[in-house]
């Protein structure tokens, strides 16, 4: 879910058909000490950070792609494209990355974390497959366990993946070095400040630096 500001958790969520790999783990960084008079043994044990940072794949469809390119690039504006009902995004990179609210349950569990910012999307396509988007994501905020009661439902996409069976790409039609790819891969990265730590357990925030495609 994107969120209108930072501290501020998303209220529209979109539901991803994942494929395997997808979701955040909950990782402690613990600092052991050894003191005198605790004999052999390290005698204080301590969290010093907590992050939960993940990755998204996917097959591409239009709702997730449009959401992923946005949120590692920074800008999106929707106009409107000449077939009816019919979205056309011009997504470019921008100097600031909007917030997301990351959310995964399992069994009766649910873990949420915030403030996270997209530092990598990669789209591979192959004549004949489905395209793959893959992503990461890093947790700007502190993680925490909501009530299985208050569960999301879920909605998902129900159109088919970008997939042309049995033929290949032409891009930017007309132009004779663009027809019949067969293979491509853009990757997107965003380099990040992903130190930021005051008093807290999580990280205080993510700031974008630099830009790579």
């Amino acid at each position: 879910g994107f969120q209108s500001a930072k501290g501020t958790p998303a209220s529209t969520f979109h539901f991803l058909k994942h494929l395997d790999g997808s979701g955040f783990e909950v990782e402690k960084e613990i600092q052991r000490e050894r003191e005198g008079g605790d004999n052999q043994e390290v005698g204080l044990t301590y969290v010093s950070m907590v992050k939960a940072d993940g990755n998204i794949n996917v097959n591409s469809r239009p709702n997730v792609a449009a959401r992923m390119f946005a949120a590692v690039l920074g800008a999106d504006s929707v106009g409107t494209a000449a077939v009816a009902s019919v979205a056309r995004h011009t997504i470019t990179p921008a100097a600031s990355l909007p917030y997301l609210t990351a959310e995964q349950r399992f069994s009766d569990e649910i873990e949420r974390t915030q403030d996270c910012v997209m530092t990598q999307v990669t789209l591979e396509g192959e004549a004949g497959r489905p395209w793959k988007l893959s992503g990461q994501f890093v947790s700007g905020g502190t993680v925490f366990q909501r009530d299985v009661a208050s569960a999301l439902t879920a909605v998902r996409d129900v159109g088919k993946p970008h997939y042309f069976p049995g033929g290949s790409y032409i891009f930017d039609a007309g132009a004779s070095y663009a027809a019949d790819v067969t293979k491509i891969k853009v990757d997107i990265n965003r380099g990040v400040d992903d130190g930021i730590q005051t008093t807290g357990l999580g990280r205080d925030d993510v700031v974008p630096l630099n830009f790579d495609a």
